[in-house]
């Protein structure tokens, strides 16, 4: 149960105010940020943007962004332009519900493959788990710092490599990208899908972060800031944001005759994602987020 005490001394903390003194005595981490987040919300409003490096995907994807002890500070602007100091907490390298979430995956698809290739696989905790599964799995991401973390059963099988620059990256049965295209801006965005495309022999499998309400939209322009309203966005390095069908147009506009959009398999791991009770809590994974190409027969 939240201790109201601490939820208040953190709520004025985030809004770079002092705490009272009995606050201040119960909470003296929290204290202690207080003059930080002052600082900061400061020099947000100064500078009316928020400075992040999302056009530099090397950078961006730092040790910083996987450290879960370390939390990225950012502009929450609320209602009436109040500005808050929001800490977006790292993913976890690890997560225990890709094995599931693949074994539905297979059966969606009708049989799991020979060879799987992930990319933006982060530290390999998918390809860890396909491994798992007896599947030749390997991964690619652009995270140095992802790739000399690799979690177990992912070491030696994941690559540095950007998706964006055709590359040695050897094609497999299955590609999947989770939570990648919504990192790539939309400049880049067909050279990557050519590139997806490409390394695909079978079947193509992408879960979207989409926006699902028009004010959700979004896109990031390379080389300008990033807006204070959108930093919540930005923080999480999604810098391109439309909805589903802005999503299948894009791809059927590079796929030609080559791949279809495979509905049935959509469905099925929709169904499948939906009825899983470690996976239908997954917000951004619901059946607006599934996308699977597969290669025509």
């Amino acid at each position: 149960m939240t201790d109201p005490n601490r939820a208040t001394a953190e709520h004025l903390c985030s809004l770079g105010e002092d705490l009272p003194t009995h606050l201040a005595a119960m909470f003296p981490d929290i204290a202690a940020k207080c003059k930080r987040n002052r600082e900061l919300i400061a020099k947000w409003k100064e500078a009316g943007s928020f400075d992040l490096p999302v056009d530099d995907p090397s950078a961006f994807y730092s040790g910083e962004y996987w450290t879960r002890e370390s939390f990225r500070l950012y502009p929450c602007v609320q209602p009436g332009g109040v500005v808050q100091v929001g800490e977006y907490p790292p993913p976890a390298p690890e997560w225990l519900g890709f094995y599931p979430l693949l074994e539905g995956l297979w059966g969606a698809l009708g049989e799991k493959p020979k060879t799987l290739l992930d990319v933006g696989c982060g530290c390999g905790s998918l390809v860890g788990h396909a491994r798992r599964q007896d599947i030749d799995a390997c991964g690619v991401d652009v995270s140095a710092h992802a790739i000399d973390n690799a979690v177990e059963n992912a070491r030696g099988h994941i690559a540095l490599a950007d998706i964006r620059v055709p590359g040695e990256v050897r094609a497999a049965e299955v590609v999947t990208a989770t939570d990648l295209m919504e990192h790539i801006h939309e400049t880049d965005l067909d050279g990557v899908i050519d590139s997806l495309l490409r390394l695909t022999e079978r079947s193509l499998c992408l879960c979207i972060c989409v926006s699902r309400v028009p004010s959700q939209e979004w896109v990031h322009e390379p080389g300008t800031p990033v807006p204070l309203e959108r930093a919540w966005v930005a923080v999480s390095g999604h810098v391109t944001l439309h909805p589903s069908e802005w999503w299948r147009k894009r791809f059927a506009s590079r796929m030609g005759a080559k791949f279809g959009i495979d509905w049935p398999a959509m469905y099925r791991f929709a169904e499948f994602m939906a009825l899983h009770p470690a996976l239908k809590a997954v917000e951004s994974w619901g059946p607006a987020n599934i996308l699977i190409l597969s290669r025509a027969a």
